[in-house]
Order: structure tokens, then sequence, then C-alpha cells
């Protein structure tokens, strides 16, 4: 197995953490420009990355002054849109790049003039020489507003971070308790019982993934092996919840709908050795989210690891 500190380095994601604040001033269905609180699109996560991917191919396209759907050369064409952003599709890419969405809160459906949203941008780490491109293209996705009333904002900060993991390099030997708890409404793992899914899948769907994409575990053989001791964790605890409030309903008034969303946590029992082998994806977990609906949708998680008594 490749050396640990060498594969952390190897996987360690690119971070632009950004800050808009809402002015007041958004448009309303009337077309007319009106102030006062703005509904927060449902699906905001989603939204944003849009808004992001928009600027970024109007900033660097260099077929049709960013307008996606006439480019001859959409995925091809070796543009920064192409690589840093219609690569995120692609299963194998090594440059895609995911959405850390806005903290959800519970009840809290308006943004009040000054209020902020703030969300993290993830890129591979061999965009590192394009920072700069990147962080124009977050700074002008506020030109044309956020959502179909074109709410105003402004940006009040774009921060490329390089070293954005938490967790230390080791663990004294001993037994520990891991936490991975979503904190956004997410509609993971559709159809299963969600007490039951084990870490070995969330590492899997996610971090893991990763190390596939950056070429540093180049087969799902070799990623299966290497993720086995997640396989054995003794699961401690599992519980998950409706999200309170989720009745999602379009910005014009023509449907509601009320998707099967949950907020939880899980819980398991990892010794020593085994937490040295699952570190680089425990490290990435908290950046690239855990399932389908997450990092493109609303979808947050936490990692939390403490000593835990036999």
């Amino acid at each position: 197995m490749a050396n640990i500190a060498h594969l952390l380095n190897q996987l360690e994601p690119r971070v632009l953490r950004c800050t808009f604040t809402y002015t007041g001033s958004y448009r309303d269905k009337q077309g007319n420009r009106t102030q006062g609180a703005v509904r927060i699109p449902d699906f905001c996560g989603s939204m944003l990355r849009g808004i992001f991917g928009r600027a970024l191919h109007r900033l660097n396209c260099r077929h049709h002054d960013g307008n996606m759907q006439a480019c001859p050369e959409l995925k091809t064409c070796g543009c920064l849109y192409s690589e840093a952003f219609a690569a995120a599709g692609n299963r194998d890419s090594a440059k895609a790049f995911v959405l850390l969405a806005p903290d959800y809160v519970v009840e809290r459906p308006y943004l009040q003039p000054g209020e902020n949203l703030v969300f993290g941008l993830v890129f591979h780490p061999a965009l590192e020489p394009m920072a700069s491109k990147l962080i124009l293209a977050a700074c002008s996705m506020a030109d044309e507003g956020f959502g179909s009333r074109q709410a105003e904002f402004r940006v009040d900060g774009v921060e490329w971070i390089k070293h954005a993991r938490s967790q230390p390099d080791s663990y004294a030997p001993g037994i520990y308790r891991l936490s991975i708890e979503f904190t956004n409404p997410t509609e993971l793992w559709e159809g299963e019982v969600r007490s039951s899914v084990s870490l070995e899948n969330i590492l899997h769907s996610t971090a893991g993934r990763a190390m596939i994409w950056s070429g540093a575990m180049p087969d799902h053989a070799l990623l299966n092996q290497w993720l086995r001791p997640a396989a054995e964790a003794e699961p401690v605890y599992a519980q998950w919840a409706l999200a309170e409030g989720l009745l999602m309903e379009a910005e014009t008034g023509e449907k509601k709908i009320r998707p099967k969303a949950f907020t939880g946590v899980y819980r398991w029992k990892i010794r020593q050795p085994a937490m040295q082998a699952l570190l680089p994806a425990l490290r990435l977990l908290p950046l690239l989210g855990a399932g389908g609906r997450t990092t493109r949708g609303m979808g947050n998680v936490r990692v939390h690891i403490e000593p835990a008594s036999i």
C-alpha cells in the first residue's frame, strides 16, 4: 500500500471559499426591482454550482462567448471550463470539482438584507496554477444575480485554501469513536434502510472514488482491499430524522414537492491501526460530501473522532 503521507499529499484538494452578502434587492414576479427579504432557492447548492459554471464558461470559452449550449467543443476543447467543470460528470476524471453547500438552517426560507451565503468549491490540486482564474470566476458570479428572482449579492470574500483538512496525521494507539454527521438534508441511498448503511459504503462512494480520480489508487479492486477495515468497523449508533420544514416550492408557485430528505448521524468504533488505514478517506470526506445528492445539492458532511472506552 502506498505511503500514507505521500497519498495524502496527492489527494489534498483545494477549496475556494466564497462569502456573498445579500444586498436587499431582487426582482418580483412582475420583473420589477423590489427591496426586502428574498426566498432562498430550494437546492441552492445546485443553483450556486450552476452559476459558477456559467461564470467560468463565460470567462474562458474560446468559441461562443459563454454560450454553453452553442459551444461545439464543450467537453473536449481543453479550456478551464472543460477542465474544472464539465469533467465533474466523468467518474474517472482527475479534475472533477464539487460544491460544499451553504449550511441548512431549519425554518429559514428567506435571506434578510445583509445576511450571507457561504459556500465552498472543491478542486483537484492539479488546478492550483489556475487559482487566479477560478477566483475571478467566483467573483463574477454575482453579476447577474442569484436565482430566478435575480437577487443582488455583493462579494465579501473569495479565499483559496490549500490545506483544508482538520484531522491530525496520526492517532495514538487505542479505540476511537468515529461520527459522520449529515448536517444538510440529503437523499442519500434512496430506498435503503439508513440504519444499516456501512462506513465502507460511505467512503467508497466519495473519498474512495477520489483516490481513483487522483491516480493514487488506480482500480476498484485495490480500493476495496484498502477499505476492508471500514467493512469491519463496529456500528455503535445511527439516527435519522426527517428534515423539518423542507416543503419545496418553486419560486413561481407552480408546484410543491416533498422529497425524502433526512438529516442524521452514524457512529462506529474503530481500532487505531484501522484508523491509520482509513485516515486519507476520513480527511477527504468533509470536503467531498457523500452520496449523489449532497455535493451537487444541499448535503454537507462533518467528521468527528474521539477516544472511546472499550
